[in-house]
């Protein structure tokens, strides 16, 4: 269903999925992991298509320590899903000091690969 709705947002010249965005984005909050992390996985498409979204989107996915309820170790793996969507669209952000605040800490994560993005993030925008 994810990547469905994310990829109609290409053709979605009325602006329809403004209608389902609370929808969509409630289910970073699935109670099912992979449901929560196709969610964020296919934000991207919609990030890329939908502009007037992204400042909404950005600080939904900042957000995802009080939004999911997961156990740490799968919270980190979101959020190195998180870093890999902030680094495909860093330069079309504004406020990159909210982003650099969200990705610095990660550089101790539990996780392995969210550790390994938040590094490769840091060295690439030398932060």
């Amino acid at each position: 269903m994810h990547y469905l709705l994310a990829n109609l947002t290409q053709v979605d010249a009325e602006n329809k999925f403004s209608l389902i965005f609370d929808e969509y984005f409630s289910h970073i909050s699935d109670e099912k992991f992979m449901t929560s992390r196709q969610c964020i996985q296919n934000t991207g498409k919609i990030l890329g298509n939908n502009t007037e979204l992204r400042g909404n989107i950005i600080n939904i996915l900042l957000d995802i320590d009080a939004r999911c309820d997961f156990p740490e170790k799968q919270k980190a793996l979101l959020k190195s899903d998180v870093i890999e969507l902030l680094d495909e669209f860093y330069e079309q952000i504004n406020d990159k000091e909210m982003i650099n605040a969200f990705v610095k800490p990660e550089l101790d994560s539990i996780s392995p690969k969210t550790r390994k993005k938040a590094k490769n993030f840091i060295r690439k925008y030398s932060i």
